[in-house]
């Protein structure tokens, strides 16, 4: 597996390097720090990636009415992670 840079990672996601180092600070993606950088996995990256479309799904969902219970269902995910998903 392949280890992308804060810089790297930052491309692929349309975001600023200084986002994803935040973002691994924080827990939000994890990351390992080496030397001055940080590094994500490819495989983290893809999760992150896989959850960020499934919580752009659900956002979608929930604003064509659907009730919570059915998205729940649909994304195969917990009542919890939705709200999560509706709050950010």
């Amino acid at each position: 597996m392949k280890d992308y840079t804060t810089s790297e990672v930052a491309i692929i996601l349309g975001m600023q390097p200084e986002t994803i180092t935040r973002y691994v600070k924080r827990g939000v993606i994890e990351g390992v720090k080496r030397g001055r950088d940080y590094f994500v996995t490819q495989q983290t990256l893809e999760a992150y990636q896989q959850k960020r479309r499934r919580a752009e799904r659900a956002r979608k969902m929930h604003a064509e009415g659907i009730s919570a219970q059915e998205i729940c269902k649909v994304l195969k995910i917990a009542e919890g992670t939705l709200y999560r998903y509706l709050k950010g």
